[in-house]
């Protein structure tokens, strides 16, 4: 019966912290401050660019993304998947 009030108390604090969330972000949406967003300024190049380099595409950048996740990734979830059974007995509760 301890572990269920911590958990009540846990969940209200969870609420409370949603509620207080969720008025500040219809406090700041309904009451915020109006103000102009300023002018970007961006640097001029002091040679002229003729070309576009290897860092500024895209594509590169996506696959590597998708690479670096599918290391991360892929042999924790193969290694899950191929386990037969769970490394514990299963919980019955009655």
């Amino acid at each position: 019966q301890s572990l269920t009030m911590v958990a009540a108390v846990g969940g209200v604090i969870l609420f409370v912290s949603a509620l207080a969330f969720l008025t500040v972000v219809v406090a700041t949406w309904l009451a915020g401050r109006r103000i102009e967003p300023p002018a970007f300024e961006f640097a001029v190049p002091l040679e002229p660019v003729t070309t576009t380099g290897v860092w500024d595409r895209f594509g590169l950048w996506t696959i590597v993304a998708v690479v670096l996740v599918a290391i991360a990734y892929v042999y924790p979830l193969y290694t899950l998947l191929t386990h037969p059974r769970y490394g514990s007995p299963p919980f019955q509760p009655f």
